[in-house]
């Protein structure tokens, strides 16, 4: 079951990246957040409204920043790094949506293309 949520978490921010990249038009029937809920998202930050303001602060200062390099091989065995990366590619995105700032749209988009090229195989281990 945890494989599964992890699954589909990244297909969800692979939806996200790319209903929001200006080189894609994907249209999605599901997924977290959609055009709407992005510019909401957008309007209430440039506003510093609350909660907006506060959550905003804590992914600004959340670690994922312009040059996030994905730690990737082609088994994975450390399910915590592929829920990290994944987890910092979704932040990328939203910064990318708050600022315009192209920069976090694709250092997003390389984490997703890392793991993507890259892992074969899922091999992990006492996982609870």
């Amino acid at each position: 079951m945890i494989t599964t949520i992890k699954t589909n978490f990244i297909f969800a921010l692979i939806c996200l990246l790319s209903i929001a990249s200006s080189y894609a038009q994907l249209v999605h029937p599901g997924g977290w957040l959609n055009a709407t809920d992005l510019s909401r998202i957008r309007e209430k930050v440039a506003s510093g409204e609350e909660p907006w303001a506060s959550a905003w602060d804590d992914i600004e200062n959340s670690g994922a920043g312009k040059n996030t390099r994905a730690d990737v091989s082609t088994t994975i065995t450390n399910d915590g790094a592929f829920q990290a990366q994944g987890e910092d590619a979704f932040r990328l995105a939203i910064k990318w949506v708050v600022t315009g700032d192209q920069d976090y749209a694709t250092a997003g988009i390389n984490i997703i293309d890392a793991w993507v090229d890259t892992v074969r195989g899922f091999d992990i281990k006492n996982t609870p």
